[in-house]
């Protein structure tokens, strides 16, 4: 491992297919070494991924088993291969589930907190993607939910800085490491697909609406809010649907009339070239965490119209419906917005991102580990 490697970035793993937090972590890795001149090592959360470890450029490598001397074991090792540093530095990407079958990693929580005892230099910096689940009773979700927010503190007080996505889960962190909350930063995520140098003027899109996301996306858009999906299809004067990302079931060929285009998974390039053409991209999401959505985050990166499905504590994360976004109807008799009402929520979208884009996030970590 090269001596020029001054962050460990841990993740649940490294993804051979379309994975949130992998893309996230490898663009972020991308631009410290770009931008910043920063390079990462990847230490991996499961021993099962079956990536390899050339995989990464810079190196990566992976937990022999999800125990607390494991971790240490791992940590150790890329510690000797930096004896020029005084101090390593971790930036943990945090989504609960991804350690833990059940949402519940101890090992991990509890491995940091002897690691950091053993190296009082060592730095640590926790991206939480995800806090804690939740659902009805008869799920393990609801029953797991206050151990997983326990944890979640723990992981807060822990650490020496805490990023997260939404002033929501802000929020939350604050309440259980108020200690720390001076040391809790609210980053939106940026977007994995890449970010257009120039904005799309409206005039030069086609009438297309994108469904884009992981498989699954398609059972919500065509099935559990079709109605709202074409509703607002036709309210955009969309005249073509664009199904972009992995399907685990057929998508129709047209809904209700307007023709539905499949791509499957495209290299990230091609994403973005379509993305730049589409007017709107439909997004079954909350208002309220909107700031941890990659596809939400595409979206705006390229001045594509959001349509989501519902609305949650208004102004969250600077984000107005009408502003920013709108909101998912199902009765064709609404007032729908202009078409410069549109030209506008564009431009906006466009510009609330740009707050927060791959090099700013970039250049704000640089600075932490500084």
């Amino acid at each position: 491992m090269s001596k020029g490697i001054r962050v460990v970035q841990i993740v649940p793993n490294l993804g051979n297919l379309m994975d949130g937090v992998a893309d996230y972590s490898r663009a972020l890795a991308r631009a410290l070494q770009l931008r910043e001149d920063i390079r990462s090592w990847f230490l991996r959360g499961d021993p099962l991924d079956s990536i390899d470890g050339n995989a990464w450029e810079d190196g990566s490598s992976k937990i022999r088993a999800r125990t607390c001397d494991a971790l240490i074991g791992a940590l150790e090792e890329i510690a000797e291969q930096r004896d020029n540093e005084n101090r390593i530095t971790v930036l943990l990407h945090y989504a609960n589930y991804g350690y833990a079958s059940r949402g519940c990693p101890f090992w991990l929580i509890d491995g940091l907190k002897l690691w950091k005892r053993l190296h009082p230099n060592a730095f640590l910096i926790t991206m939480f993607h995800e806090l804690y689940a939740s659902g009805p009773p008869w799920r393990s979700s609801f029953w797991l939910s206050p151990v997983q927010r326990h944890l979640a503190g723990r992981l807060a007080r822990l650490s020496d800085v805490s990023i997260t996505s939404s002033v929501l889960y802000r929020r939350k962190l604050a309440d259980w490491a108020s200690a720390k909350r001076e040391q809790i930063v609210v980053r939106p995520v940026f977007s994995t697909i890449g970010e257009p140098e120039e904005f799309a003027p409206w005039n030069a899109r086609q009438p297309y609406l994108a469904v884009f996301g992981r498989a699954g996306t398609e059972a919500r858009a065509y099935e559990s809010h079709r109605r709202a999906l074409t509703t607002m299809a036709r309210a955009l004067n969309i005249e073509e649907v664009i199904d972009i990302g992995p399907r685990s079931r057929p998508v129709p060929s047209n809904v209700e009339g307007i023709k539905v285009r499949t791509t499957g998974r495209l290299p990230r390039e091609e994403v973005s070239k379509l993305l730049s053409m589409c007017r709107a991209g439909f997004l079954d999401y909350p208002s309220d965490v909107l700031g941890k959505s990659t596809i939400f985050a595409a979206y705006c990166a390229h001045g594509v119209v959001p349509v989501i499905t519902q609305v949650r504590r208004v102004g969250l994360d600077g984000l107005r419906e009408g502003e920013h976004f709108l909101l998912a109807q199902t009765q064709g008799t609404a007032v729908w917005p202009s078409q410069a009402t549109l030209e506008g929520i564009s431009k906006t979208a466009f510009g609330w991102y740009r707050d927060h884009a791959l090099g700013v996030q970039a250049a704000a970590l640089a600075r932490m580990l500084d």
